[in-house]
């Protein structure tokens, strides 16, 4: 069973890659399809601890997510994080506001899977309290709410 969810961050998601020589402008992590990447398995790590807090009682350990996720050029800009009031940072990152679809993959039959509703749980626990961003969650980066998950079929599947 695949799942989708439609993500809107309420902060900015900042890239966690190495600093621009030129530019001194942190750059967003990309997969090799050019995808904006994921730290899998603490987002893993994340859904296991939404799990228990929620006692969803699901198998985590048959979640598949992926690496990274698809975003239009558009959507990624130059952000700015100022810290200790003097010290600024410059980010190659998502701003607030925009949206992204996040497919993840249950590994059991249609019956055995979760329901929709308890998958868009977890996510939502997962974007209020921790946050997705590469930067890291301790300076409440990548925060989000859950808009909408959905199962996809082959009606809605687009690659």
């Amino acid at each position: 069973m695949i799942y989708r969810v439609h993500i809107k961050f309420i902060t900015n998601f900042l890239g966690g890659g190495p600093r621009d020589k030129k530019t001194q402008v942190r750059l967003l992590n990309r997969t090799h399809e050019n995808h904006v990447a994921l730290h899998s398995q603490d987002l893993m790590k994340k859904l296991k601890l939404a799990n228990e807090h929620l006692n969803a009682e699901l198998d985590i350990g048959k979640f598949k997510i992926p690496d990274g996720f698809e975003i239009n050029h558009d959507s990624v800009s130059k952000l700015k994080r100022v810290y200790n009031k003097v010290n600024i940072d410059w980010f190659e990152g998502i701003q607030k506001g925009k949206k992204i679809k996040l497919d993840i993959m249950f590994e059991d039959t249609s019956d055995k899977a979760p329901k929709v509703e308890i998958v868009s749980s977890l996510f939502d626990v997962i974007g209020r309290f921790h946050g997705i961003s590469q930067w890291g969650a301790k300076f409440h980066c990548g925060r989000f709410k859950v808009s909408k998950t959905e199962r996809v079929t082959i009606e809605n599947y687009d690659n």
